[in-house]
């Protein structure tokens, strides 16, 4: 048996050797850095997306304001008719939309976390694929 693990041994050091022989630095390097440009161009694609839902998000946010203070309006317009049953209803629609502008802005909160974070993530992968340049022009 221990001949059997003693050659495998002899044969892994020998493989292990060779490979560390055909590694070239300037190859591993040149691969490095075309991942790290597709993982820049990934970050950035997720980001945009990111971007483009937050641009949807704000334009839900500006529409639920105006439905809120379109049904803050109408209940008092209803006051001043003498409609109390009118008000009600109106002020029942408000705070539904009322309900509805929070959690968005909630989410769009979120969002705009998450952006941010990926922006950072983007910027600190840019500087690595800078530097990873760099060396590699130093090679």
């Amino acid at each position: 048996m221990s001949v059997f693990s003693r050659l495998g041994d002899v044969l892994q050091a020998n493989i292990n050797a060779m490979l560390d022989k055909a590694e070239d630095p300037q190859k591993m390097l040149s691969l490095i850095v075309a991942d790290m440009e597709d993982a820049l161009g990934e970050v950035r694609r997720v980001a945009a997306g990111y971007i483009a839902e937050q641009k949807g998000i704000e334009r839900q946010v500006a529409m639920l304001e105006k439905k809120v203070n379109h049904w803050e309006s109408n209940a008092e317009l209803a006051l001043t008719k003498g409609r109390e049953d009118l008000a009600k209803s109106a002020l029942s629609q408000k705070l539904e939309a009322q309900t509805s502008l929070e959690q968005a802005q909630e989410n769009l909160t979120e969002l705009k976390t998450q952006v941010d974070a990926l922006q950072a993530d983007a910027q600190r992968l840019a500087d690595k694929l800078a530097e990873a340049g760099s060396k590699q022009k130093s090679i």
